[in-house]
This record gives C-alpha cells, sequence and structure tokens, in this order.
C-alpha cells in the first residue's frame, strides 16, 4: 500500500498551511472589524462628553455675562426643543382646567421662557379660547340679567 511521493506529501502540507493561513487571515479581519466598531463607539461617547462639557461651559459663560441667573430648568436635563410628552400634558389640561388657576398657569407657559415650544403654542391658543369664552359669558351674562329686570 502507498500513501503517495513525499513531493505529494510537501504538496498536501502546502495546500493546509494556505487554508490555515486564510482562517487566521478571516479571524484577524473578523477581530479588527469588531475593534474598528469598538473604536467607532469610544469615539461616539468622547464626542457626547465634549459636546455635554462645551454646553456646561457655556452656560457658565452665560451666567458670568448675566450674573445670578436662576434657572427653573437645567438644560443637561430637558431639552426645549424635545415635544411634550402626554404625561405633561395630562397634568397641563388638568391644571387648566381648574378655574383662576388655568388663567395664571396659561400666562406662565405662554409668556415664560422656561417652557417648550409646543406647550407655549398650546397655551397660548389655550388663553385665546378662555378669553374668547369670558367675552361671551360676560354679554350672555349681561343679557339675561336685564332680561330678567325688564321681566320681574
Amino acid at each position: 500500500m502507498s500513501f503517495g511521493s513525499k513531493k505529494d506529501i510537501l504538496d498536501i502540507e502546502d495546500i493546509l498551511d494556505e487554508d490555515a493561513k486564510e482562517e487566521k487571515e478571516e479571524v484577524s479581519a473578523e477581530e479588527s472589524t469588531e475593534d474598528d466598531e469598538k473604536e467607532a463607539k469610544k469615539a461616539a461617547r468622547k464626542e457626547k462628553r465634549e459636546k455635554r462639557e462645551q454646553r456646561k461651559a457655556e452656560k457658565e459663560q452665560r451666567r458670568e455675562k448675566v450674573g445670578e441667573v436662576k434657572d427653573y430648568y437645567d438644560e443637561d436635563e430637558i431639552d426645549r426643543d424635545d415635544p411634550v410628552r402626554m404625561g405633561e400634558f395630562v397634568w397641563s389640561i388638568l391644571l387648566a382646567s381648574i378655574p383662576i388657576v388655568n388663567i395664571i398657569c396659561l400666562c406662565v407657559w405662554a409668556f415664560g421662557k422656561n417652557a417648550k415650544p409646543s406647550k407655549k403654542n398650546w397655551a397660548r391658543a389655550k388663553l385665546i379660547w378662555v378669553l374668547v369664552g369670558t367675552v361671551i359669558g360676560a354679554i350672555l351674562g349681561a343679557f339675561f340679567i336685564g332680561l330678567m329686570a325688564a321681566v320681574g
């Protein structure tokens, strides 16, 4: 029984070595891809951290220019460009349904600087409707009082 010549055995060993090299190259390519992804994530985190630090530095500069400014909202916690969430609207509508309190809250939200734009626009529209309702109620009230005085 013959296993082949020495040349055949060396050819087989070369083929096996080439296969092993290709596997190593594939593994190293996958590792480099994973390393690239890790580096990209690190870079993104670093960029976010730098932006946050820049916002803090800008906020400190504004405070130095203006003096001690009382911020009701911390810019890092609430972004005023975000839309108003449903929970905020539920509480806003509840407060807007209480007499006297509604006018105060609507004025604060409509003309205050710390309100989100969507809430500010809603408060302005609601305030207009409250004023229209008040004017119509006053006209109807005066009409019915005059009618009662004429009858009675």
